[in-house]
């Protein structure tokens, strides 16, 4: 990092200010709201103003400076997960602008369908398979990631609690034991 006070955005080289406004209107065709525009916003102006150099030149371990410099200020937790969300985004974009792919983590399976009998694992990973097919791209991660997470925690819950050989012991006593745990 350059500055350890934000450059002002009048200050910023104009490539980053058409940079900065592209960003936003990229978050709102997106269908991100105004709340999330103005919270991701923020963070992409104290990146841009911390870094203080040409976007194009900005790379991860920039990105990681300024996480850093967000943990060291912002006593809130709150904030620092604004700011933790706004600063993926702007990463993400900043991937997209380049024309990028941009890099994701890998779906943790075992997490998610580990603790399963193989054959509910299996009917999981075909579901979540056949449903990527309705997700547009850009969300295709994210969607699977919330489904999985949304979809298994009972079901995990489930053959901790019981031996389940088969779909018939997937029954709505079981679920209503799950409910009440």
């Amino acid at each position: 990092m350059t500055a350890s006070t934000p450059t002002p955005m009048a200050d910023w080289l104009p490539a980053n200010r058409a940079f900065f406004h592209d960003f936003r209107d990229w978050l709102r065709e997106g269908g991100y709201g105004d709340s999330a525009l103005k919270l991701y916003a923020i963070a992409a102006r104290l990146a841009l103003g911390l870094l203080d150099k040409p976007y194009r030149e900005i790379d991860a371990e920039d990105m990681e400076r300024v996480w850093k410099h967000v943990t060291w200020t912002t006593a809130s937790e709150g904030t620092r997960s604004t700011y933790r969300k706004g600063l993926a985004k702007l990463a993400e974009y900043l991937h997209h602008s380049r024309g990028e792919l941009i890099p994701r983590r890998p779906i943790n399976w075992d997490h998610y369908v580990g603790s399963l009998p193989g054959w509910l694992a299996d009917d999981v990973q075909t579901y979540i398979a056949h449903r990527r097919r309705t997700w547009l791209p850009e969300r295709r991660h994210r969607a699977a990631i919330e489904t999985l997470s949304h979809f298994t925690k009972s079901l995990r819950w489930m053959a901790r609690a019981t031996t389940l050989d088969g779909i018939q012991d997937l029954t709505p006593d079981l679920w209503f034991d799950y409910l009440d745990e």
